[in-house]
């Protein structure tokens, strides 16, 4: 997977340079009739199609890393969908779904590889003199470059958050019903916190927090053996995370929550609220 997306990548910087090329040379009359033997004329429908293909391997190498894979038929618009999907969730900018809703809408009108709405394709309008779609075709490299070098970004992110292989938390001995679990957990560091009212917990006189680290091997068999060893009498929680995810347990409910996508959190905070657990100890983010 980490090898397809970077050939995506790949293609989208290689249509993205090809669309400057073919401007340059649209602005350049010399070169064409000197260098290449070619009489004046422009190409800015290349530029803007060639913007679009950029855009269009970028998201597909993006959707790769989420784990989203696009294929024919109708390709184009499933990864538009798709795209479309994580910017209702919030993944990726509502501005970059818009720069790529105007490029899909311009490639349409030139290549017609979309079936879209009669209603949608007013919004542009290929003008048959050259030289009129000069300005197009300047803002579609701009936009291009905005899309590409924010999604370049995000895929570099994504995949240094993806190495990221301990996750680290701290957890309370007396939370718990089974304390064997402990033995199987790299502790790193423990402290002592003597239990005052704002605990809320006075059946117990302290609080033993350890402070522990949990390799990416490790973390579904250690999760499920900490929902199982909670106390069942009494409301407690325990949590790890590393830059992508964050595990948060109770006794017989686990939350996997994607650190990306900040809603996720909600579940959780209103299912401790449920169980009388402290808002202020609910803080996850």
């Amino acid at each position: 997977m980490d090898f397809e997306h970077k050939i995506y990548l790949a293609r989208a910087e290689n249509e993205l340079n090809l669309s400057m090329m073919v401007q340059r040379i649209s602005n350049d009359k010399k070169m064409q009739v000197e260098i290449f033997g070619m009489k004046e004329d422009t190409y800015y429908s290349a530029v803007i199609s060639h913007d679009y293909y950029s855009i269009f391997y970028a998201a597909k190498a993006y959707l790769l890393l989420k784990g989203i894979k696009t294929s024919a038929p109708e390709e184009h618009k499933k990864t538009l969908d798709e795209f479309s999907k994580l910017a209702d969730k919030g993944v990726i900018d509502i501005e970059l779904l818009k720069i790529y809703q105007n490029l899909f809408m311009k490639a349409d009108t030139l290549l017609h590889i979309f079936e879209l709405e009669k209603g949608k394709r007013g919004k542009f309008t290929y003008r048959r003199i050259p030289q009129a779609n000069q300005e197009p075709a300047i803002e579609s490299i701009k936009n291009a470059k905005i899309f590409f070098n924010t999604i370049f970004r995000l895929c570099k992110d994504n995949s240094a958050l993806e190495s990221t292989e301990i996750f680290n938390g701290v957890i309370i001995e007396e939370s718990l019903e089974k304390k064997e679990v402990l033995k199987e957990i790299k502790i790193i560091n423990t402290k002592v916190e003597q239990v005052t009212k704002k605990h809320q917990t006075p059946w117990i006189k302290q609080w033993t927090l350890h402070t522990v680290e949990i390799s990416i091997e490790q973390v579904e068999l250690i999760t499920k053996k900490l929902s199982q060893s909670l106390d069942s009498k009494h409301n407690w929680y325990a949590d790890f995370k590393n830059d992508q995810h964050h595990y948060i347990i109770f006794h017989g409910k686990i939350f996997k929550i994607d650190r990306m996508i900040k809603s996720q959190y909600n579940k959780a905070k209103d299912y401790g609220l449920s169980l009388r657990i402290p808002s202020y100890q609910l803080d996850f983010h």
